[in-house]
């Protein structure tokens, strides 16, 4: 990392994300597009798009550096509201999104793109995953992408309810939801297809 840049977005984030590949394994494209969330007053979900730095005119290109750096690092192409504060961020491919709010729901959004430039970015489905034995809804504090080419991938979260929630990412209805243990968990990743690692606020890692 040879430079650091900064672009104020007025908003508190809590989460980014980048989106995979439009096609094939490599960034190829002119534009990269990443997924911000946040939290507070603004509750949404945000697309950005920046310039591929692979695609930009080298210091002999350039007319002068005021001009290149008047330009923004990052342009706000569409947004849409979230409900609850965004906790985490997964982009299992280049048109969905998936989110971990504090209401407790995993939300599924898909990101569009016109052949005029114009991107979109709409609530596909949502489901309460993590909820308290008194029906109050739990924070859901991270989730991950199950990691296989499938496509009847997974997607799993975990939450302040002491579980873990799992359902393929094009049927949240078959949500399964399983007990793990009596504290927060706070992480939860896929080391393998079958096989869910957890850490915990006491400061245990299960799988």
């Amino acid at each position: 990392m040879n430079s650091l840049q900064v672009q104020p977005v007025a908003r508190k984030i809590t989460g980014i994300r980048w989106l995979p590949p439009r096609a094939g394994n490599a960034y190829t494209d002119t534009d990269l597009y990443f997924v911000s969330g946040s939290s507070a007053k603004h509750k949404e979900l945000v697309l950005w798009t920046t310039a591929n730095p692979d695609f930009q005119p080298t210091d002999d290109d350039k007319d002068n550096d005021d001009a290149e750096s008047s330009s923004p690092l990052a342009t706000l192409v569409a947004k849409v509201k979230h409900d609850g504060d965004v906790h985490d961020i997964a982009a299992p491919a280049s048109d969905i999104v998936a989110t971990a709010s504090s209401f407790g729901m995993i939300s599924i959004y898909n990101i569009g793109h016109t052949d005029n430039g114009d991107s979109s970015l709409s609530l596909r489905e949502a489901v309460t995953a993590h909820k308290f034995a008194n029906g109050e809804p739990a924070v859901a504090t991270s989730l991950s992408v199950q990691p296989t080419n499938s496509a009847d991938a997974e997607i799993a979260s975990c939450g302040e309810d002491g579980r873990i929630s799992y359902a393929p990412i094009l049927r949240l209805d078959a949500l399964q939801r399983h007990e793990v243990d009596s504290t927060v968990i706070t992480g939860v990743c896929w080391p393998m297809p079958t096989q869910l690692a957890i850490a915990t606020r006491a400061g245990q890692v299960k799988l």
